[in-house]
């Protein structure tokens, strides 16, 4: 996710992470350990 600071600059926030798979499976793959 890209937010701006209080100076206007652009700053990427690698934690947060989307979900692209199959809705069913939301729950199970969510409440796991993320890998790095």
């Amino acid at each position: 996710e890209f937010v701006r600071d209080e100076s206007g600059g652009w700053h990427f926030r690698a934690g947060i992470h989307g979900f692209e798979d199959d809705p069913a499976t939301f729950t199970r793959v969510m409440g796991r350990a993320h890998q790095s």
